[in-house]
């Protein structure tokens, strides 16, 4: 079995084991096999190694694997009991999907997302950073959230804002998504005026007025 299994990066796992003892080697040794299974993906793999260790590399991140080793003199013998390691999270590779921003009053914004795609989470999905702009000022606010949906107000009516989503794992952010523009509408109270007749004697006048 290994007498140490290390995960140096969330790419690759150190093994190394002990030599088998003499009277069980039945020969001279002339490499090990280790054997690795991804069972998540259906990966099957198999590393020859001329020393008591070997480092697997290209491993998928946030994975679990199964090791086993065995010993070969004019065939391989039997493999060791299946040792299991997960490799360690890493930041997202990969931007929320389905990003979206709808305008619900002159002045509040509701943004939506979905997760990254599984195969770019690498890992436990914990948070997201939106951030967003004012185009015309360059004024610029950042959100987190742990849920796919943000509701922001207080924004300005009739003003462009640019708005981007990246996820985060307990390593940290990942890539931010493309930059979605949007116009919020303009104040209806603004936009439109109301009108009042006024009466002096005999003559009739129209008046405007602002509410």
């Amino acid at each position: 079995t290994f007498a140490r299994v290390y995960a140096p990066d969330p790419y690759s796992i150190q093994l190394s084991w002990d030599t088998m003892p003499l009277h069980q080697q039945n020969g001279i040794i002339q490499r090990y096999v280790v054997s690795g299974l991804a069972s998540e993906w259906s990966e099957e793999f198999e590393i020859p190694s001329y020393t008591n260790s070997v480092t697997v590399t290209d491993l998928r991140v946030f994975t679990a694997y199964t090791f086993q080793v065995a010993a070969e003199t004019v065939g391989v013998g039997p493999f060791s009991n299946e040792t299991e390691v997960t490799t360690p999270q890493d930041v997202p590779s990969g931007f929320p999907l389905d990003f979206e921003a709808t305008p619900i009053t002159s002045t509040t914004l509701v943004l939506k997302w979905r997760p990254p795609d599984l195969n770019h989470r690498n890992g436990f999905i914990q948070y997201y950073t939106v951030n967003i702009t004012e185009k015309d000022t360059t004024q610029a606010w950042s959100f987190f959230t742990s849920t796919t949906n943000l509701s922001i107000t207080s924004l300005h009516p009739f003003y462009e804002y640019i708005c981007v989503v990246a996820a985060g794992t307990s390593t940290g952010t990942g890539p931010f998504s493309p930059p979605l523009s949007i116009e919020m509408p303009e104040d209806v109270s603004r936009r439109y005026r109301s009108y009042g007749a006024v009466w002096h004697r005999s003559n009739a006048y129209v008046e405007s007025h602002t509410p």
